[in-house]
């Protein structure tokens, strides 16, 4: 098993209770609620783009955006041992929405309406 991705985890200030596969990214649960980590192949140029976008987000609404988190370092991109570059993000365990039921089609229209108002 390649375990290249607890260097990474090591990085953060939290505490890891467990860690599953899951969307090719690894979900854990840890002290500071659900994280997921995963690898990043884009430029630290576009993840600092990201977070300043997300940053603009007014969380204070129901909209919940997954949100960066930066390491002990500072850093929005961690680095294992071997080069892997690994992102961390706020993660919430909700379900993807059912296409095949209209109201919920319309809920995240309304939702993703509210997220480019804010934009």
């Amino acid at each position: 098993m390649n375990d290249r991705y607890l260097e990474a985890l090591e990085q953060y200030e939290m505490e890891v209770t467990t860690v599953r596969k899951g969307r090719g990214a690894w979900i854990c649960e840890t002290d500071r609620g659900m994280r997921l980590l995963k690898e990043y192949r884009g430029t630290v140029r576009r993840l600092e783009f990201e977070d300043q976008v997300l940053g603009m987000l007014d969380t204070r609404t129901s909209l919940r955006t997954d949100q960066y988190e930066r390491n002990k370092e500072g850093e929005l991109l961690t680095m294992a041992g071997d080069g892997t570059r690994y992102i961390l993000k706020e993660w919430y365990g909700d379900r993807e929405c059912n296409i095949r039921d209209g109201c919920e089609v319309r809920q995240a229209i309304a939702r993703l309406a509210m997220l480019h108002g804010q934009l």
